[in-house]
């Protein structure tokens, strides 16, 4: 990679690093709370932030809020991406968006390692299509995995409810 792109990169980065900053900085923080209370999804049903500890909390916030342009509006899709999440275990009402976001902030990902292969095998678009490819799947395979390991955990523990 050239010196002049990663400068541009850099650059590009801190700009938008910076005007993200400034929105919030100016934002209303009253605004914030006023949305939780009255949404569908308030803090109600999560945990009190004194339980909540890791990096779980900031990649569901980091998802949640990369999910937000990307979220269907018809209520088919997103009834069977929840029936979906169901099958795997997973009710909480923020996960449609975090794995939304996980499908972005992955196909982000993909397309720089992409990039990256690409460039050091030049093979540009061949890398950048794959690694965009892979990256926007891999939520998706994820979340089938995690259905046929409940679905594989639930008929080992049937024979042993049936014998009461």
């Amino acid at each position: 990679m050239s010196e002049q792109l990663l400068i541009m990169v850099c650059a590009f980065a801190a700009v938008a690093l910076l005007g993200w900053f400034v929105t919030r900085l100016l934002a209303n923080p009253d605004e914030d709370k006023l949305r939780e209370r009255l949404s569908a999804t308030g803090h109600a049903e999560e945990a009190p932030p004194s339980q909540k500890s890791g990096l779980a909390p900031i990649f569901q916030k980091i998802g949640s809020v990369a999910a937000q342009p990307f979220m269907s509006t018809s209520r088919e899709k997103s009834a069977g991406l929840r029936q979906k999440l169901g099958r795997a275990g997973i009710y909480s009402p923020s996960a449609i968006k975090f794995v939304t976001g996980a499908k972005v902030i992955f196909l982000g990902v993909g397309l720089v390692g992409g990039y990256l292969l690409g460039t050091w095998f030049n093979q540009l678009m061949l890398f950048c299509a794959v690694g965009g490819l892979v990256g926007y799947i891999a939520p998706v395979l994820w979340l089938k995995l995690r259905i046929k390991a409940n679905q594989r955990s639930l008929t080992l523990a049937l024979p042993d409810a049936l014998d009461l």
